[in-house]
């Protein structure tokens, strides 16, 4: 575990849910480790590296020689220790496993070669970091999953089915990956996910050892987690949700044990501040009976707070949330009352309430919305146009859009929660003219918009590329396979291939990547390779004929003798982009298994290859490189490398760009996917490709060799940018392109469907009845809660609740006792909310 650790290139943490608090204070060196002598989080609790107890620290991260005191000079550390970790482990569907890991730990840069480069630990090249760490095994590739832990949630998309459905990691500190220069700053880490450090929850046996806040080998309940869900519990579990993640039918797994390292060296301070007071409240009359409250976020030091809302001077709170909104429904027509809101942390505290008031609408709404404005019709298929438009605004909100096509005096379609609708049913070549109006709760309908027209190109690309030839595959090692196969042919050129290992689809490379490193294979195994290839319509080629190869058999011997070094390493630069390199055949006393390549002194081979030749490809035109070589055997043991050789590339005579890309467009073609065309750029010579770059990131994400591109699996509602050069084949590129941005259409999410309601209990004290429901199955909405309506038959009076995104059902606290009520619910993605469910039986509030 050590090894992977390190090895990451260490970000700054980004993506977290933002409930969780940032750790508070860093101690001094120790000088006898090089490592922070402790670690605060928010609630003033000091941890130190856990390294001394076998017994409660984490397993393998302790000191080698217990008897002498640890120090770095010695080498008496372990390569790996752990200020906090929490581990957490649960089942999924079809045997697999869902992991977490947030953790705070230290160790040493480079130590991936600990006892064949250098000893280990080597001082000087101290690292600390902290780390958010979810892998998921045997989901639905590409639906959404939310995860929930206790410092937080996030939405991750499965890329793959089997093992690592998801694997995701963010990390925030100060190492680096093997070669980067030493030394780093250890207050890097304050950035990570891991405050406030949570312990064994004291109320569940058996007790946490003495200046422990638990014992590693023991799976325990924990407590102290600041995250309040929409039961008002806090978040003292890890929770997946998702589309059969616990197996057929089951979308929910859950567990509350925890392994928990973690040394105290200060307790936790008591916690008697309150959150600042919210500001900026103000109420407003959305319709008849409602009103709706909204405010700015409190702070505290302990995490994000809960918001109590009373009305009309109660001191009994109407409604206790998490977020700054609420939706105060059932009240009398033309009623005024007033507002008071005050933040309340987990101790109890509570600030001083903001205030203000209200009276609702009692008026018919006679108005219509105002007219889309905005609207754009842009042909993406032959036998495809998308409409898009600007929002509309209502009184009392708008309730959908109509559609009408040439003219016709009927809607083409009614379109609810979004502002873009896909026309699907038009002919190749043909011209079409279309104008939206919006339309409110009470049927009111705006005038049209202002008319435009689109037209779908003649004949789309539909043949897909050749099938790959010239797949080969051979065994580098015991656990290792290198495959490589010839580009595809396609009437546009392909954009990509997809390779299977075992009829389950291994990796996707890009256009020009004809090689792949199979690693991590058992040994001894057998392994069928098959490849794909696409194009930028989506169009798939048929799988190349297999081939089946067979990993070296696992090596049990006392082989450690290493091979002779490569000799006699001879480059030839023999074009503007490529180098071939030779080299004489190494000796050993069992057999040599293969040679690796490394370019300009990099502690990483750039290729593993199994004759003494290696063809280095992609390179620029005048560079100068250095390589050198080393063999290994099947026992894993490595030769020294040889001397390093130069070699310069040929000076191409042509040195002249191709010209930029010009009218890049992007257009969103349904809920995860981002078609870009682009007119071509021209050469002196000819232009070889395209590099396509999203978001500003400097490594192009794709390099075709037409002129479109399709981006899939991206995020619902995202917006991505996007820029586009030319290259030629003298590796001269071009300018970019003007930035083109789209972003992936935003389903409206699907009603509920009401399940059956249910009296209150008799021995509780408070009147109350119980609504639950079945979530819909979505794609493209991502639901963040769910609006749940009580109707009180008799007079029409309505109460509003609201439930998180994994909740099922929700009780309603304070109705009237003996009255029928019935419940509808609603789903909602945070901006568009789905159509209601139908309503429930009625049932008495008792």
């Amino acid at each position: 575990m050590a090894t992977l650790l390190l090895s990451l290139v260490i970000v700054q943490l980004t993506t977290l849910a933002p409930a969780h608090a940032v750790l508070s204070a860093i101690g001094p060196i120790d000088p006898s480790t090089g490592f922070p002598a402790w670690y605060e989080d928010a609630t003033g609790l000091r941890l130190r590296p856990c390294i001394t107890s076998t017994t409660n620290c984490f397993t393998g991260a302790t000191v080698p020689n217990a008897s002498l005191p640890p120090s770095v000079s010695t080498g008496n550390l372990p390569t790996e220790s752990f200020y906090y970790a929490a581990n957490a482990n649960m089942p999924t569907a079809g045997g697999g496993n869902a992991f977490l890991q947030v953790s705070l730990s230290g160790g040493f840069v480079g130590h991936v070669d600990c006892g064949t480069v250098s000893a280990c630990p080597e001082p000087g090249k101290q690292a600390v970091f902290g780390r958010l760490r979810l892998r998921i095994d045997n989901l639905v590739p590409g639906q959404l999953y939310t995860v929930a832990y206790p410092w937080g949630s996030t939405r991750l998309r499965a890329t793959a089915s089997g093992l690592r459905s998801i694997d995701y990691t963010v990390d925030a500190g100060c190492a680096a990956s093997p070669g980067a220069p030493a030394g780093c700053n250890p207050a890097l880490a304050l950035g990570g996910p891991a405050s406030p450090f949570l312990g064994w929850d004291p109320a569940v046996a058996p007790a946490a050892p003495a200046g422990f806040l638990g014992s590693w080998p023991v799976r325990h309940a924990i407590t102290g987690s600041r995250i309040v869900d929409a039961d008002n519990q806090p978040g003292n579990y890890f929770r997946v949700t998702g589309p059969d993640v616990g197996g057929a039918g089951v979308d929910t797994i859950s567990t509350n044990l925890f392994q928990i390292n973690g040394q105290v060296e200060r307790p936790a301070l008591a916690d008697s501040v309150a959150p600042s007071a919210p500001v900026n409240l103000v109420a407003t009359a959305t319709g008849t009976g409602t009103v709706r409250l909204s405010w700015d976020s409190s702070t505290d030091a302990y995490g994000g707070p809960a918001y109590r809302v009373f009305r009309d001077g109660s001191a009994t709170p109407v409604a206790t949330v998490t977020s700054p909104t609420y939706v105060d429904s059932g009240l009398a027509a033309g009623s005024a009352h007033s507002y008071a809101v005050d933040a309340v942390d987990q101790a109890g505290n509570a600030s001083s309430p903001a205030v203000t008031g209200a009276t609702t609408a009692a008026t018919q709404d006679v108005s219509p919305p105002s007219t889309p404005t905005g609207l754009a019709a842009v042909p993406v298929a032959p036998t495809r146009i998308d409409l898009s438009w600007g929002q509309s605004a209502d009184t009392f909100g708008v309730s959908g859009y109509r559609v009408y096509r040439d003219g016709q005096p009927s809607p083409l379609t009614f379109v609810e929660g979004a502002t873009g609708f896909s026309d699907t049913n038009v002919a190749p070549g043909s011209t079409h003219s279309y104008r939206v109006s919006a339309v409110d709760f009470a049927a009111n309908e705006s005038a049209g918009s202002v008319p435009v027209s689109g037209s779908t190109a003649g004949v789309p690309d539909g043949t897909a590329p050749e099938a790959p030839t010239g797949l080969a595959a051979a065994a580098t090692g015991v656990n290792s396979v290198l495959v490589t196969w010839n580009a595809a042919a396609d009437n546009v050129g392909p954009t990509g291939y997809r390779l299977f290992r075992d009829d389950v689809l291994l990796a996707t490379t890009g256009s020009t990547t004809l090689i792949f490193d199979d690693t991590g294979l058992a040994a001894g195994s057998s392994h069928a390779y098959s490849v794909q290839a696409l194009d930028g319509a989506g169009n798939l080629s048929g799988r190349s004929s297999p081939v089946t190869v067979t990993t070296a058999p696992a090596v049990v011997s006392n082989d450690v003798t290493a091979p002779s070094t490569p000799d006699a390493v001879t480059t030839v630069a023999d074009s503007p982009t490529r180098v071939t390199l030779f080299w004489t055949v190494s000796t050993d006393d069992t057999a040599v298994t293969g040679y690796h390549v490394y370019r300009a002194g990099a502690t990483t081979p750039i290729a593993r290859v199994t004759s003494p030749r290696y063809v280095d490809n992609g390179l620029t035109s005048g560079a100068s490189y250095a390589y050198s070589v080393s063999a290994f055997d099947a026992a894993g043991n490595e030769s020294a490398r040889s001397m390093q050789v130069p070699a310069t590339t040929v000076l191409s005579a042509d040195t002249n760009p191709p010209s930029a890309p010009q009218a890049l467009t992007a257009t969103a073609t349904d809920s995860t996917t981002i078609r870009l065309t682009w007119a071509a750029g021209t050469d002196d010579v000819a232009v070889g490709g395209y590099r396509v770059y999203r978001n500003g990131d400097p490594i192009p994400i794709a390099t075709p060799t037409g002129l479109s591109f399709v981006d899939r699996q991206l995020v619902p509602g995202a917006t991505y940018t996007y820029v586009v050069s030319a290259a030629d084949r003298a590796g001269n590129e071009s300018d970019m392109s003007a930035p083109g941005s789209a972003s992936p259409l935003r389903t409206r999410c699907k009603a509920p469907v009401i399940g059956t309601a249910a009296s209150g209990s008799t021995t509780d004290k408070i009147v109350s009845a119980k609504a639950t429901w079945t979530p819909a199955v979505h794609s493209g909405c991502i639901v963040t809660s769910y609006i749940v309506v009580a109707v009180r038959v008799s007079s029409g009076a309505r109460k509003t609740g609201q439930a998180g995104p994994t909740a099922t059902s929700l009780v309603f606290p304070g109705l009237v006792s003996g009255q029928q009520y019935a419940f509808v619910v609603q789903a909602t993605d945070g901006v568009n909310t789905s159509v209601s469910s139908s309503r429930s039986q009625p049932v008495i509030a008792r």
